[in-house]
């Protein structure tokens, strides 16, 4: 809801990441990242949807706890809050911890190891997470920024090319509550759910 009513997307630092060991290995780190995750077309992540959409995987049938959404960001979109706002936009590489240990260079504690640090953090993570496939969107601190998150304005032109898909266990019924709702906090009356025959 936030960011449709607030016209912004927020950028969190690392130290608050749900990857303890990624946290730790940046801990040095001040800035800031958004979160997305590529999915090959008309497939579902169960596992995405189970621990960030309040999806409970051992109900049957399969329920939702609360009501969780999937928002898409068309390459248009990415590519316009990179130009506005300066961001790099780079894909997270997956490493167990010997790999990682010797690809990052944690195991010295020379100059071009800590350049090498600097440069990768963020975009390193547990191979335990490989499932995410995740790509961030990142944005360089600088003195105007302060505590843990970071929201940056995103036009409402950009916010129409957003597409939003409710959970794959919701009810028709429940989709139009949800959209409809979104709709009034938000502000953007024309956002309904459009359903296509065997098409989720």
């Amino acid at each position: 809801y936030k960011i449709f009513k607030n016209k912004t997307i927020r950028f969190s630092r690392l130290k608050i990441m749900n990857d303890v060991i990624e946290s730790n290995f940046a801990s040095d780190c001040l800035d800031y990242f958004f979160c997305l995750s590529k999915e090959p077309y008309g497939t579902e992540c169960f596992g995405m949807w189970a621990m960030y959409g309040n999806l409970k995987e051992n109900s049957k049938p399969l329920v939702a706890d609360k009501i969780g959404v999937k928002i898409q960001f068309p390459k248009t979109v990415i590519e316009n809050l990179r130009n506005e706002d300066a961001l790099s936009f780079h894909s997270v590489t997956y490493l167990n911890q010997i790999s990682r240990n010797l690809y990052l260079g944690t195991m010295t504690n020379n100059n071009t190891v800590q350049i090498q640090k600097e440069i990768l953090s963020g975009y390193v993570k547990d191979v335990c997470w490989k499932y995410e496939n995740e790509y961030r969107l990142r944005r360089k601190f600088d003195s105007s920024c302060t505590g843990d998150f970071l929201d940056i304005p995103i036009s409402e032109t950009l916010l129409k090319e957003l597409i939003i898909y409710p959970s794959p266990v919701y009810t028709v019924e429940s989709c139009e509550k949800l959209f409809s709702e979104l709709g009034e906090k938000s502000g953007f009356t024309s956002v309904r759910p459009v359903f296509k025959k065997n098409i989720y």
